[in-house]
């Protein structure tokens, strides 16, 4: 066991160097922040993560091209949800699928 305890690193890294950041950049667009690379995170996550949030929330229809939140990312925003599953909850009931989809997100 000591052996084990031996072999961990001194500080663990960052969650927000570790996660997704798609969310937080959504509730930071939901909250009014114009701009989230320019946000003083305490420890600042890599522009190259940022830019990967802002593909997916464009992806999922979030921001538009001028990467301002959309209505439909308004909704999403006030999810506390990955963007993906706040997407899927979303559109779920187009398709018929409330049930299925609640299922899966929970």
């Amino acid at each position: 066991p000591e052996v084990a305890f031996d072999s961990l690193e001194e500080t663990t890294v960052p969650e927000i160097l570790r996660v997704n950041l798609a969310q937080v950049v959504l509730q930071l667009k939901g909250m009014g922040v114009q701009d989230p690379r320019s946000f003083s995170f305490l420890t600042p996550p890599s522009p190259e993560n940022i830019e990967k949030s802002f593909e997916l929330l464009g992806a999922l229809g979030a921001i538009d091209e001028e990467m301002k939140l959309t209505s439909y990312g308004k909704e999403m925003s006030k999810l506390p949800l990955d963007p993906v599953f706040a997407h899927l909850l979303l559109q779920s009931s187009k398709f018929e699928c409330v049930d299925e989809i609640l299922t899966v997100v929970s």
